[in-house]
């Protein structure tokens, strides 16, 4: 009876730590792409899109990977509509 109550934390404490590994993961992705985003933004439009980027934290990591996949096709206005929405 004991042994199954040990086991069974251990599944939790595994279960646990994987959902953790997995949010840190995620997390730091994120935070890369925020960086490679605000980074090419910052050289494609200069100061004008500055007051903007801190809105970056707000969007979701698809629509960060559109931003910077799509960096030589935007217009400094669509950034910024993009940016506003967020």
């Amino acid at each position: 009876m004991f042994e199954n109550f040990v086991k069974a934390i251990d599944e939790s404490l595994k279960e646990s730590f994987e959902k953790g590994i997995e949010k840190g993961i995620f997390k730091g992705e994120k935070y890369m792409a925020i960086n490679i985003a605000r980074n090419l933004l910052f050289k494609r439009f200069g100061n004008k899109i500055t007051p903007y980027l801190n809105n970056l934290d707000n969007l979701d990591i698809k629509t960060i990977e559109d931003l910077t996949n799509n960096i030589f096709d935007i217009t400094l206005e669509d950034a910024i509509k993009i940016l506003k929405n967020s």
